[in-house]
């Protein structure tokens, strides 16, 4: 599996931020106002991808007080912090786009969808370091040494 690029996660940003943007300025009278609950989960994500990752780096590097991990756990904690990645940049460029359009505007009610809309944007970047962070700590290293290497006879 290889490492997640940036640039794939800023184009999926730009695309969904895109996207937001389009649907918040053809319709932004008939959607509904961003959620709250969506900003908890993407903090809680972000917290809980931050505390994985340093709690594995703890385990992989064999500290006092902690047990070995298993391999098969390393390998799907890899597997969430992709996932994760994408989550937190398609949220990111949604709530980017819906921020774009509404901090031009001046009612109360585009006042609040700004203030939450940026909360989104904040706590998506959020998950995406601490996915990204996680999937660095899950890095197998490169080893120096030649001892794999059949010998010839």
């Amino acid at each position: 599996m290889k490492p997640t690029r940036v640039s794939l996660l800023v184009l999926v940003a730009v695309v969904a931020g895109a996207a937001g943007y389009a649907i918040t300025r053809s319709s932004y009278d008939t959607l509904p106002t961003p959620n709250l609950v969506a900003l908890l989960w993407l903090a809680l994500l972000a917290i809980a991808e931050f505390y994985i990752a340093v709690m594995t780096r703890a385990r992989l590097a064999g500290r006092a007080g902690t047990r070995p991990i298993n391999p098969l756990v390393v390998a799907r904690f890899v597997a969430l912090a992709k996932a994760s990645s994408a989550v937190g940049a398609i949220a990111g460029g949604g709530y980017a786009g819906f921020l774009i359009w509404v901090a031009k505007l001046d009612t109360p009610a585009s006042s609040r969808d700004t203030r939450t809309s940026a909360f989104g944007v904040g706590f998506a970047l959020l998950l995406v370091a601490a996915a990204l962070f996680l999937e660095h700590v899950c890095r197998v290293p490169i080893r120096d040494d030649d001892d794999d290497e059949p010998q010839p006879d």
